[in-house]
C-alpha cells in the first residue's frame, strides 16, 4: 500500500515506486518521507518543528560565543533562532530555496546567502533530492562567495521515527562528550553504552554526541515494522547522535563533514577552509527495505 501525501503551497512531492518524499522550499527541507505506508521521518525539526530533515550550511550545530578567529582576524555572527543564545545550524534551514529543476523523482533547489552584519559568510548552495530504487539521495553543495577565506562545513539533520524496539548498527573511532551548553568537550574511545558496532537497541538515555571517524554506514532496524534503513555516505565522516528524553518518538543521525563548534577545535574540527570561488559537496543515501 502506498499513501498519498498531502501538500501545501511551496511544497513538491517526489515519487518512485513505494518511496515518496514531500519537499518544502522553506528551509530546503524534507517534510515527510514515506516507504509504502510506513513513515520514515518524524516532522519534528526546523524552526517550527514541522519537517523531517533539513540541510546544515555553511556549517552545522552551535558556534561558541558566536565568534571565532582565523589568520589574525576576528569574525562575529548573531544568534539566528532567539531565544537560543548561540548561532545554530547555519542559514539554509531558515531560508527560501528556489526550484532550479523538477521532475517526478528528482528536484534541484538553490539558495544564496549574502554577507551582512549578522555573519561574514556568503555563499551559493545547491541541493539535489531524488528518489529511486527504494533510495533517497541528497546531494548538497556550496560555493564560497565570501570576501576572505573562511571555514565551511555541510550536514543533514534527519529525524528518524523511533519505536520501542528500534535498533542501530554503526561504527566510529571516537566519541565526543557533551558540555552543559550542548557543545563538545573532549573525545575518547567509544564507551560500551554507545558502541553500536553490533546491532543493538537504542538506550533509554539522553544523547547529543558526535561520533568522529564514522564508517560512513549505519543500519537502522524497526522490528515491529519489518523495516530497515541503510544510511550511507563516503563524504560525511562525523555522525551526530541526538536522542532527547522529552520525546521518544524520534532520534537523529546527522551526517556532518565536521565536528560541532569546529571553529574552536584543533584542525578546525575538520571544517574546510574555502577561498572565494572554492566549493564543497557531500552526498547521503538512505535505502529502505522490508525484511
Amino acid at each position: 500500500m502506498t499513501v498519498a501525501l498531502e501538500m501545501t503551497e511551496g511544497e513538491i512531492r517526489l515519487e518512485s515506486g513505494a518511496l515518496q518524499a514531500v519537499i518544502t522550499q522553506q528551509g530546503g527541507s524534507i517534510r515527510e518521507l514515506v516507504f509504502g505506508d510506513q513513515p520514515i521521518f518524524v516532522p519534528a525539526g526546523g524552526p517550527h518543528q514541522s519537517v523531517g530533515c533539513f540541510p546544515l550550511l555553511p556549517f552545522g550545530n552551535r558556534l561558541e560565543g558566536n565568534a571565532f578567529s582565523l589568520n589574525g582576524q576576528s569574525f562575529h555572527l548573531e544568534p539566528n533562532m532567539p531565544p537560543e543564545p548561540l548561532y545554530r545550524h547555519g542559514d539554509g534551514w531558515l531560508g527560501w530555496w528556489e526550484i532550479a529543476e523538477q521532475r517526478a523523482d528528482r528536484l534541484v533547489l538553490t539558495f544564496r546567502y549574502q554577507a551582512r552584519t549578522a555573519s561574514p559568510y556568503a555563499y551559493s548552495a545547491r541541493q539535489e533530492i531524488s528518489v529511486g530504487d527504494d533510495t533517497l539521495t541528497v546531494r548538497l553543495s556550496l560555493r564560497s562567495e565570501a570576501e576572505v577565506c573562511l571555514p565551511f562545513g555541510l550536514g543533514l539533520h534527519p529525524f528518524f521515527i523511533r519505536t520501542p524496539q528500534t535498533q542501530l548498527q554503526t561504527a566510529a573511532q571516537l566519541f565526543w562528550h557533551e558540555r552543559d551548553d550542548h557543545l563538545p568537550s573532549h573525545a575518547m574511545k567509544v564507551p560500551k553504552e554507545w558502541n553500536f558496532e553490533t546491532l543493538r537497541a537504542l538506550p533509554d538515555a539522553w544523547a547529543n554526541n558526535a561520533l568522529q571517524g564514522w564508517s560512513g554506514h549505519a543500519r537502522v532496524i524497526w522490528p515491529e515494522r519489518a523495516l530497515a534503513a541503510e544510511i550511507m555516505s563516503e563524504d560525511f565522516r562525523i555522525l551526530m547522535l541526538y536522542m532527547p528524553t522529552a520525546r521518544t518518538d524520534f532520534f537523529c543521525l546527522e551526517p556532518m563533514t565536521h565536528l560541532p563548534n569546529g571553529h574552536h577545535l584543533p584542525n578546525l574540527g575538520e571544517l574546510k577552509l574555502l577561498s572565494p570561488g572554492q566549493e564543497l559537496s557531500a552526498v547521503m543515501r538512505i535505502k529502505l527495505s522490508r525484511y
